[in-house]
């Protein structure tokens, strides 16, 4: 299967299609064979001493890299290949050079990258293959890439897995997203060989050369019997994945060895979705940078200010030794010149800075550090000792002794410019290879140079700093932060919980154009937005014809990273000085009015992670445009910075703006506090300039930044009660400074209760049990509804209703009632209290389909043919059980002959006429009204938590209104005391008619009937839709805004073509399109989801009608069937019952689980294959396309691997279905056949094993 020989090894190629399929045996293309044979030998020999010697064997190998590289070419089939020409080591043993090929193996993507070749996608997979014959001393390279866009050389890279196959004397290791893999049939004596490989794949912390010699040798290795599973490509064992993990699989490696080869120690590096985590004390979230302050002044603010008005953390300046710059004086920019890693700065001490963190982290105030690992400082800068501390430095020798770092530490020999500067943006290894305006950069790629680096960040570790801002991050190579990183400590465990990780944050100017993304360092964490200061600020000052009406998709929709990854402020100490990016449109303190909104936007607004800005005043001076003073460092006496002052107001003195401490930006910083968590909702814009938005029900901001007032009623999503404006004022106890809000009853008197369906706390949806018997209904909450997590049932119309025998007792008989009695085909009054009483106790609540705009139709017999046998004469208009008599109805208002509605587009017709012949009544009349009121008081005083108003479209809105202020508030058992019926509302607006959905929001939900419908429509594949197109789905459709709709796939009417839809309503019928529309619905947050649970009738098609589209329920003689339950959980007797299917059933508990988080990570193919998640707590991928899906996606996902609940279920730490491993970059590899009987997979929180 291997090559035996280097003249075989030649000819043999392994490509690596995918993380799981292998193909090894390939031919190299003759044209590129004539390439190889055309190319001579490079040598690259070893010296026989050096100081580190593994880093010189890095060094020449890199160098032999660097000249290597001769030519690109792209085969018919997409694949990449790039030829590096063998390279001769004289004088080194095997074991020297797999040495040293440890090493490089680290930074084996950069060095991809400067070869010029591009990995398209995640998912594509890097292979390596290095042959080294038997006793020579040459080994050759050949690299591919799976290529399938067929991308020429030259080109950028971004984020991929490799795969490196290595064959040398019958060794054969493979790294899989840093995965290892062993197969030997001989003993390999160099155990520190073994360790050049395992310590970068595994992340074990790594030891120096002089601690390698000083170990026993000798010690052999017997390598036999590897066990299977190291042999797949889908093991995942790298420094990216958890702790669990990695010690579960050198567990298993130990216990097959026989022996203990790694120790697993803290130093053990698991870089993993820790690193997103800032670690602020709970309901904290947000920080603050104090730019330039001292440490004493630092320590003082944290207790006397940050943590009693909940800011989360500081970042503070760079603590390294800097050089002392006198020409400019004492700049700011000198924090940025590092001469070695001591902790004395003019900001202060080690001893400060150990107080400083140890005072802030006590009252709950994390410390993030500046830190300046890209260089040291520049070449122009004088030899000498003039330096924070006093250490000795050459930046013309490149000599730092204090560290120590020498010429060998910097990438000069890389840099290809001429000068050894940057010189083109365009160009990935200029930026990442060549010095930063001077500075002299330093090489990461080397081992010494990341262990020195992660030896600093360490010590701070260990003081307590809970993070890293990673300064010029741009310009360094990910993977060589990504190593620095997996050399870190886990954080101090006097404040933080065992095992956590630093928090990272990187410094990347990404405004596009460039070929550097900020895409490119997710992996490693966080990373600054900079497109949003400048983009907020463009709008803020009404430039280029920005509005702050645009704002509503504000975020992603803007073109931003996605929320989860983003660091974001309004301005930083660089480019609030016309520094970094953002240029003149960047708002600053100097701007103060539009400042304060620009800030406020980003506190109240969810995306990102937030940073607030506190700043120092100094004196501008402008010539040509251009502030000259840009430079001027800190509020200083003879260069030692000035004390904060405080001023009696609470603002500060001494020249420092302490920006955070303004009252209008302290106090949004406790407001985004207060609505963590909550929804983006009730948008409202003016078209220009004015704008508001919600948080859910806790909290409303309003900005006018237009030339006019600003006078609206807008909804706010909060109870009723006065507010205190925090802007204009502060709440002192219960008073107000400011301005006071008034939130009551809306414009047509109704408060805001009537949108809470006060399910139980982590319910989200509802599920409608069409035509159940309530002792069934009973026996499912109890048994099934509660424990799966549905929030309530929806009922059938439970008051009585005329008996129908031509046809026989259709469903819709129950929508012609005759009185108000409690009594019909589902059960007694006894029998509904019974059913309310066991649902709520069990936490399921009860909603009426609520039957009040009319009575049985004029066609029905007169007499007792009653569900309870009650008289009635439709024809007389004579209903004396309620009692309504002919002075009840709207015969005497409908102006049509017939009186029926003839005219949809006559709203007047529409509500005052009757709807096919049923009695419309005269709700306008009081009696009518409070008769009603009553009937729904009864319910109400029973237990039920809401209605689904019947046939709302033909009432006027104010007579349901009227109707709705006559209830009691709910029933006290089981409901929080105030508590208003839950009320929507059955309105049918497919648009081009007189009446809209929008004339009811006062009164509560309304059903959004185009929402099914549209969604059929796509999922079928009707009229050109694709799933691709639902990025925007909700109120970017056309629907009404999210919270007043109440959503569903189908419905009892449109599931057997009545009511609103036609035939793209997915129903039951169509189970594999149906389970993706309902999944899609549950996951996607547009609206309150209603799931359907239908019954099977005899269908029967007549000239494209069916014709039995009237049965009613199971039943025998009338009387309903039982719902029994099958062996499998399925419902028999008839009963569909798709709320049980495990596919519905699981994705109700994904919303549950993914509740209030955003709609995140939006990805499509352009065609039917979409995936989206829901913050960090859920993700799905649909595949409706004639091809298979395979794609490797963005989750946002903490890493770890997770039960796909609709391939089957999570059950305990086993999962019944399909897998998804999720790295520690939150992506995850999918592949869904189309032939699939459920092509999407849903993966969340609670499915995590």
């Amino acid at each position: 299967m291997f090559p035996h020989s280097e003249q075989e090894a030649s000819w043999i190629f392994v490509e690596v299609l995918s993380s799981s399929h292998i193909v090894v045996g390939a031919k190299i293309p003759s044209s590129v064979l004539k390439c190889i044979n055309n190319r001579r030998i490079k040598k690259a020999r070893f010296p026989a001493q050096r100081k580190h010697r593994d880093e010189s064997l890095n060094d020449n190998l890199m160098r032999a890299y660097t000249f290597g590289v001769r030519n690109c070419l792209t085969t018919d089939h997409g694949i990449v290949w790039i030829y590096l020409k063998c390279i001769i080591f004289e004088g080194g043993t095997v074991a020297q050079v797999l040495l040293a090929l440890g090493t490089v193996l680290g930074t084996l993507k950069r060095v991809g990258i400067k070869m010029g070749f591009q990995y398209p996608a995640a998912q594509n997979v890097l292979c390596v293959e290095m042959h080294l014959g038997r006793g020579s001393k040459c080994f050759s390279h050949f690299i591919s890439v799976n290529n399938p866009e067929n991308m020429r050389c030259g080109q950028q890279s971004t984020d991929t897995s490799i795969t490196v196959i290595l064959y040398s004397n019958n060794i054969f290791i493979c790294f899989v997203k840093n995965a290892c893999c062993l197969k030997d049939s001989s003993e390999i004596t160099d155990e520190a060989m073994m360790r050049s490989f395992y310590k970068t794949n595994l992340g074990l912390k790594r030891e120096s050369w002089k601690e390698r010699k000083r170990k026993e040798n000798g010690e052999k290795l017997q390598v036999k019997n590897i066990p299977s599973f190291f042999l797949s490509p889908s093991v995942p064992l790298g420094g990216y994945e958890n702790t669990l993990r990695c010690r579960k699989y050198l567990r298993i490696w130990e216990e097959w060895n026989g022996k203990t080869i790694f120790k697993m120690k803290s130093e053990i590096i698991v870089f993993c979705w820790a690193q997103y985590a800032p670690h602020t004390k709970t309901g904290r979230t947000s920080i603050v940078h104090l730019f330039e302050w001292r440490w004493v002044d630092i320590a003082l603010e944290c207790e006397r200010y940050l943590a009693p008005k909940g800011f989360g953390g500081v970042q503070i300046s760079p603590p390294s030794e800097n050089a002392v710059i006198t020409d400019p004086s004492r700049p700011w920019w000198e924090r940025y010149q590092p001469v070695s890693y001591k902790l004395c700065t003019r900001s202060g001490n080690e001893s400060e800075f150990k107080d400083m963190v140890t005072r802030c982290n006590n009252v709950g105030v994390r410390i993030y550090v500046d830190a300046v690992i890209n260089h040291m400082t520049g070449s122009g800068v004088s030899a000498g000792t003039s330096s924070t501390c006093g250490s000795y430095f050459n930046p013309g020798t490149r000599d730092f002794p204090a560290v120590p770092y020498s010429g060998w530490d910097f990438n000069d020999e890389k840099c290809n410019t001429g000068n050894g500067e940057i010189k083109s943006y365009d160009v990935a290894y200029q930026v990442r290879d060549c010095r930063l305006v001077g500075l002299l950069d330093l090489a990461l790629a080397k081992d010494y140079v990341r262990s020195t680096v992660a030896e600093y960040l360490n010590r701070l570790i260990d003081i307590g700093v809970a993070g890293f801002r990673i300064d010029a991050s741009k310009h360094m190579w990910p993977g060589d932060i990504k190593a620095v990183l997996d050399k870190l400590h886990n954080l101090n465990t006097s404040w933080f919980p065992e095992g956590s990780r630093p928090f990272i944050y990187q410094e990347v100017i990404d405004l596009g154009g460039e070929t550097i993304t900020s895409s490119d360092y997710f992996g490693n964490g966080h990373v600054t937005e900079f497109k949003y200061g400048v983009k907020l600020g463009t709008v803020l000052r009404k430039w280029s014809g920005e509005k702050m009406a645009y704002l509503k998709n504000w975020g992603e929709g803007w073109g931003f990273m996605p929320s989860d990854r983003a660091l974001v402020f309004v301005d930083n100490h660089d480019n609030q000085r016309g520094h970094g990016a953002g240029g003149a449109s960047i708002l600053t303190f100097w701007d103060a009015r539009l400042y304060k909104m620009g800030v406020g936007f980003m506190l109240a607004h969810p995306y990102g992670f937030t940073r607030v800005m506190s700043s120092y005043h100094w004196p501008r001076h402008f010539e040509d445009g251009k502030d000259v003073n840009d430079w001027v460092g800190p509020p200083n006496n003879n260069g030692v910075i000035k004390e904060v002052t405080i001023n009696p107001d609470t603002t500060c003195g001494n020249g420092w703006v302490c920006e955070h401490r303004w009252r209008q930006i302290r106090n949004m910083v406790i407001f985004r506090n207060v609505v963590d968590g909550q929804p983006f909702t009730n948008w409202w814009d003016n078209g220009s300039n004015q704008v508001a938005f919600g948080r859910g029900n806790k909290g409303f901001i309003v900005f006018n930044n237009d030339d006019w007032a600003l006078s609206a009623t807008l909804q706010t999503g909060l109870p009723p009660g006065t507010y205190c404006d925090v802007i204009s004022g502060d709440k002192i106890g219960d008073n107000c400074t400011g301005i006071e809000i008034n939130v009551s009853c809306d414009a047509i008197g109704f408060c805001w209760a009537q949108y809470d369906p006060h399910v139980k706390s982590g319910r989200t949806s509802i599920v409608h049990l069409f035509e159940w018997r309530w002792v069934d209904i009973a026996l499912e909450c109890e048994r099934y509804l509660a424990p799966k997590g549905f929030g309530g049932v929806q009922v059938s119309p439970p008051s009585e209703n005329a008996v129908i025998t031509d046809p026989s007792r259709p469903w819709w008989e129950r929508y012609q009632p005759v009185s108000y009695k409690l009594c019909t085909r589902s059960g007694n009054e006894n029998e509904f209290k019974d059913m309310v009483t066991r649902c709520n106790n069990v936490g399921v609540r009860i909603y009426v389909d609520a039957v009040i705009n009319h009575m049985t139709g004029s066609g029905v017999s007169a007499g007792t043919g009653s569900t309870c046998g009650s008289y009635f004469n439709p024809g007389s208009e004579d209903f004396p059980a309620v009692p309504y008599s002919g002075w009840d109805f709207n015969d005497g208002k409908c102006k049509t002959g017939s009186g029926d509605i003839e005219s949809y587009n006559d709203a007047y017709q529409v509500r005052d006429c009757r709807l096919v012949s049923l009695l419309d009544l005269a709700l306008e009349k009081d009696y009518v009204r409070s008769t009603i009121a009553n009937y729904l008081n009864h319910l109400i005083d029973i237990g039920v938590a809401g209605f689904r108003i019947d046939a709302s479209k033909h009432m006027w809105p104010g007579d349901i209104k009227a109707v709705l202020d006559k209830l009691h508030n709910l029933n006290t058992k089981w409901f929080p005391s105030g508590s208003k019926p839950f009320i929507y509302q059955e309105v049918i607006d497919l648009g081009g008619e007189a009446i809209t959905s929008s004339d009811y929001f006062g009164n509560g939900r309304v059903t959004e009937f185009k929402y099914g419908a549209k969604l059929g429509t796509v999922i079928r594949k009707w009229s050109g839709e694709k799933m691709a197109y639902l990025k925007n789905w909700g109120e970017g459709w056309g629907f009404m805004p999210s919270n007043r709709a109440l959503v569903f796939v189908d419905n009892h009417d449109n599931q057997r073509g009545h009511g609103a839809g036609g035939a793209s309503i997915l129903t039951f019928w169509d189970a594999r399109l149906y389970k993706m529309g309902v999944g899609f619905m549950l996951a996607h947050p547009y609206g309150f989801t209603r799931v359907m649970s239908s019954y099977r009738w005899t269908r029967h098609f007549v000239n494209g009608k069916d014709v039995n589209d009237w049965m009613g329920p199971p039943n025998k003689n009338g009387v309903i069937k039982e719902v029994t339950i099958n062996p499998d959980t399925t419902c028999g007797n008839d009963w569909v019952c798709e709320h049980r299917w495990r596919q519905i059933r699981n994705m109700v508990m994904f919303r549950n689980v993914v509740d209030g988080q955003p709609f995140t990570n939006w990805w499509d193919n352009g065609s039917n294959q979409v995936a989206f998640g829901r913050g960090n707590k859920g993700f799905i991928v649909f595949n409706n396309d004639d091809s298979t899906l395979s794609a490797t996606l963005q989750t946002g996902l903490p890493a770890g691997t997770y039960c796909d609940v609709i391939s089957g279920d999570k059950s305990g730490n086993s999962c019944t279905g399909i897998q998804i491993s999720v790295s520690s970059d939150g992506k995850a590899h999918f592949s869904i056949s189309n032939s699939a009987e459920d092509p999407f997979i849903a993966i969340h929180a609670d499915s995590k094993l």
